[in-house]
């Protein structure tokens, strides 16, 4: 009788503790333990960690700049006045870290539109060297670069004295493919060789797929039909590319001075 009188106690204590549940309460742990196979007083946290996001592609850090030209630096010739491109006027102070180009230079925004481009880096970070001579390797670096640095796969290398490890070795390879060389014999490219004018009108000219000349006009009295630049000088007249050292002459066999190279180019890839 005792044991059935304490049953009754408990289940009538027990329905009046439920009863003092407030029904929202009881109606969220439902909702938690239809969702939480540990019942409704367990809550599970889904959230992720806190931390640093997995790095993407654009995190990794930028390619090494490409390197510098290292030219031997002797000195030639300072380019005549019909050479010369006239620079926009500017009072904005030079964009550029080389202290050996000056805004007034007739050289000026050829450099530093090659210098936006990646097409040089300078013989070093001062200095661009622009009176040096400027060696075959360095055209056709500079000439590689202003066509955007393409990659040539499975394509043999001829010279001798080029190698893998040369910073110019791409762009040799390149300009071997595109036929703009064949080097100064059949297996040397003269790396080194400071590159002549006519040189520089040959490669810019076949690096521009030959074009038809059309009709000839030459004033150049240096220049002969005969000679292999004829073609490549008379279509950089006609296109504003070189205005020659005079009125009559073109000093084909003259070496190219950096400034010069980096005018020609600004003038053909403008």
């Amino acid at each position: 009788m005792r044991k059935r009188n304490r049953r009754i106690a408990l289940l009538i204590s027990l329905c009046m503790i439920i009863a003092l549940i407030p029904l929202s309460t009881v109606s969220v742990l439902a909702a938690q333990r239809s969702d939480n196979p540990f019942g409704g007083l367990f809550v599970m946290d889904t959230t992720e960690p806190s931390g640093n996001p997995k790095p993407t592609e654009s995190d990794n850090p930028s390619e090494s700049p490409a390197p510098s030209e290292s030219p031997e630096v002797t000195e030639s010739a300072t380019p005549s006045p019909s050479e010369s491109v006239k620079p926009s006027p500017s009072e904005e102070p030079s964009k550029l870290d080389f202290t050996d180009v000056s805004t007034k230079d007739y050289f000026y925004e050829p450099v530093v539109w090659a210098v936006d481009r990646t097409i040089t880096a300078g013989t070093d970070t001062t200095h661009f060297s622009p009176n040096a001579g400027c060696s075959r390797a360095q055209v056709m670096t500079f000439l590689w670069r202003a066509n955007g640095a393409p990659k040539i796969i499975l394509r043999s290398n001829p010279f001798e004295d080029v190698n893998e490890k040369d910073y110019y070795y791409d762009a040799v390879r390149w300009a071997v493919s595109r036929g703009i060389t064949t080097g100064t014999s059949a297996n040397t490219f003269s790396p080194n060789q400071n590159c002549t004018r006519a040189q520089v009108m040959t490669f810019l000219w076949r690096a521009k797929n030959t074009p038809d000349v059309g009709r000839r006009v030459m004033n150049f009295t240096d220049v002969k039909p005969d000679q292999y630049y004829y073609d490549p000088v008379c279509w950089a007249v006609k296109e504003g590319i070189t205005a020659g050292t005079s009125e009559t002459t073109f000093e084909p066999d003259a070496s190219c001075t950096r400034a010069q190279v980096m005018t020609f180019l600004w003038q053909a890839y403008k």
